[in-house]
């Protein structure tokens, strides 16, 4: 097939256009001397300074002083932020919001900058859906785009602007102009986070208070790692910060239950993201008996290597820190009662060396499938087919009581009353499952965007390609028909490596050689569509002409 090459995109428009700076010396470090100003620290992400540059520059200065003038407009039109979220600095935006600047700030068009965010990608083809999710759980109002643009996340928008007759306060910027872009930008991900920030309360003066006090203020974003599991996100989200607040001398000891691939890992691996720590994650199905979970004690042979857990729980002692038990219920019953101490009181010791350690301030996850089936049966009871609006007026506290009655029959009534909360892992929607496909896609679409290496250690013969999803919403939604609820987000990733398999048989049957110069020219992209067969669909790859993706 010829391949079709594109044209360049049009410019970007006036209205999305951000004003340069140049940094008054050479470098950001040479500035920390003089006065703290927005327009300096804008010159040196416009220059591409790196995080720990900027968060110098930051630190040189009193923090009240950066807190100040952090969300000031520069020459009266746009403020800091706006500078890094176009460039898609995650690291960076996160630390100005750190600083206090402002999520819902606004350029002088009066466009917020949640919307900025997601109309660039049109000419940036940067990932976003990241940054969409960070501003939104810094509190920036999803309702600034239209709603009925994503309320039904699953459907495509429209452009139709007479659909915005009677818009929220939030959305009345938007004109016919805007809409046409939002309609191109808005991916599937992105009207999810979108929907998600609508049910989610936002967290009250008083309760980021707290959670600032208890030491993890990102611990309010939980929401926006995971898709669905709302039941749980909330009730870890509580449970963390009471336990740090009301100072509990005692580990947190969580339950995760459900089948696998629904969120436990990711959940747990979140948590140590947004605490701040390291994570030690043991398999006990591999752990059948005491001395492989804790290691030897002296004088036995190997007692100076200790093991996994035990050298990090020696590591982190009197820190916060996070073990998650995979497969709880897999190992041996005597495993699980040499818990029983270390859970209860969070005093433990260090075999090599025999000496006390002090782990209070951990937190454990003891995860497994135990009581899957109940999960299921109430799902299918009391879940299944509502909206996400109607499964948040459904308790589940019935569920939780069964599952503490099934634990203290499978692990004790001893290590049973150790736990402090019983949290149920659901099964996804229809359209829970067409986001993680949609976010498995992206993330094989970030993969081979990347340039061609054919030198280093590892080689990267595959890139320089543009993957473009067409109707993501009608795409991901049949693509989830292959969910299996025993599997999982295993089984939505196994289409997509199906996927993955196609795109290679294309690059691959191209004639031309694999140079390094292809990446100074256009993308090659590559179109993943549904095409009609007989009465129903099939997903394909079609190679579809050339991007032009600029550097920046």
């Amino acid at each position: 097939m010829a391949i079709q090459i594109t044209t360049p995109m049009a410019e970007l428009p006036q209205f999305l256009r951000l004003e340069p700076f140049e940094l008054p010396h050479d470098t950001l470090s040479a500035c920390t001397y003089l006065f703290f100003t927005p327009k300096t620290l804008a010159a040196g992400i416009q220059a591409g300074c790196t995080p720990d540059e900027i968060k110098n520059y930051l630190q040189s200065h009193k923090r009240e002083t950066v807190e100040d003038k952090i969300s000031d407009t520069i020459q009266g039109r746009h403020s800091i932020i706006f500078h890094a979220v176009k460039r898609n600095l995650f690291d960076i935006v996160e630390l100005l919001l750190e600083y206090g600047a402002d999520p819902c700030a606004k350029d002088p068009n009066n466009i917020p900058l949640l919307a900025s965010t997601i109309m660039w990608t049109k000419w940036t083809y940067k990932n976003a859906d990241k940054m969409v999710a960070l501003l939104l759980s810094y509190g920036a109002d999803p309702r600034c785009v239209p709603e009925n643009m994503w309320s039904t996340y699953i459907q495509m928008p429209t452009a139709d602007h007479n659909k915005d007759s009677s818009p929220h306060a939030s959305a009345t910027w938007v004109k016919k102009q805007h809409r046409l872009i939002l309609v191109e930008t808005l991916n599937l991900t992105i009207r999810y986070h979108l929907n998600r920030a609508s049910f989610t309360k936002l967290a009250t003066t008083r309760q980021r208070q707290l959670a600032r006090l208890s030491g993890c203020p990102r611990i309010l974003h939980l929401p926006f790692h995971i898709v669905g599991q709302d039941y749980a996100l909330e009730a870890v989200m509580n449970k963390i910060m009471a336990y740090d607040t009301m100072h509990r001398k005692r580990p947190l000891v969580l339950s995760f239950a459900g089948l696998s691939g629904h969120g436990k890992t990711e959940l747990a691996t979140s948590l140590g993201s947004l605490l701040g720590t390291d994570i030690c994650n043991v398999d006990m199905s591999k752990m059948q008996t005491v001395m492989s979970l804790f290691g030897a004690a002296a004088p036995y042979q190997g007692y100076l290597d200790g093991s996994p857990l035990n050298n990090y729980l020696a590591s982190h002692e009197g820190q916060r820190c996070v073990i998650f038990l995979d497969e709880f219920d897999k190992t041996q019953q005597e495993v699980r009662e040499s818990l029983l101490t270390i859970l209860d009181t969070g005093i433990g010791m260090d075999l090599r060396w025999n000496t006390v350690l002090d782990v209070t301030k951990s937190i454990w996850v003891l995860a497994s499938n135990k009581g899957d089936d109940l999960i299921s049966k109430f799902y299918d009871k009391n879940l299944k087919g509502k909206s996400d609006s109607e499964k948040r007026h459904v308790s589940i506290k019935p569920l939780q009581h069964d599952l503490y009655k099934l634990f203290i029959d499978a692990y004790t009534p001893a290590v049973t009353g150790r736990i402090s909360s019983f949290l149920p892992f659901f099964p996804f929607s229809r359209d829970e499952a067409a986001v993680i496909n949609h976010k498995f896609l992206r993330t094989l679409g970030d993969n081979v965007v990347l340039p061609i290496d054919l030198y280093s250690r590892l080689p990267r013969p595959v890139g320089h390609v543009h993957l473009s999803l067409l109707k993501d919403g009608d795409l991901c939604k049949f693509l989830a028909e292959d969910y299996i609820r025993e599997l999982g987000a295993r089984s939505i990733q196994n289409r997509v490596d199906g996927l993955a398999d196609e795109l290679f048989m294309l690059y691959k049957d191209s004639k031309e050689e694999i140079t390094e110069a292809t990446n100074s020219g256009p993308h090659i992209k590559y179109t993943l569509q549904l095409h009609p067969v007989a009465d129903t669909f099939e997903a394909a790859i079609r190679e579809d002409g050339t991007t032009f993706i600029p550097s920046d």
